[in-house]
């Protein structure tokens, strides 16, 4: 067991770490790719970024955190927010998700065929009313 993870920002190791509630010292990240996990881990209150190049800034930080180590201390808090953040069952709710989806497109394009299908009736000269209406038009 690990009381804080120290890594880059990559996406999928922030989600575990949320996911089981542990504070995360981010030290890198990928520019313009993982550039917004930094601000997801400390907006969200779970971590925070200190430079790769700063070891003595790492050390630091880290040594803050356990200090006060407490439930209710910094690494309590931490942990709660980490918690908040993290989304266990997302791969779940992203299966769910593409499901709605799917069938709501599946559901569009009936529609679509319905409409396809009554336009082309129309046209041969098989739609009930619009045909009808024609007739009574030669009528007169």
């Amino acid at each position: 067991a690990a009381d804080v993870l120290v890594t880059k920002a990559g996406p999928g190791t922030i989600a575990e770490a949320a996911s089981v509630g542990l504070p995360v010292l981010l030290t890198s990240y990928l520019p313009g790719q993982e550039e917004g996990n930094v601000d997801f881990v400390v907006d969200n209150g779970f971590g925070a970024y200190v430079r790769d190049s700063d070891p003595e800034g790492v050390a630091s930080r880290v040594a803050d955190w356990l200090e006060d180590d407490g439930k209710d201390g910094t690494l309590g808090e931490l942990s709660r927010r980490a918690t908040e953040a993290g989304r266990p069952d997302a791969a779940e709710d992203i299966v769910r998700a593409i499901g709605r989806s799917v069938a709501r497109w599946k559901e569009i394009n009936d529609m679509n065929e319905e409409h396809q299908r009554a336009a082309r009736d129309l046209y041969r000269g098989k739609g009930g009313a619009a045909k009808d209406k024609d007739k009574d038009k030669h009528k007169e």
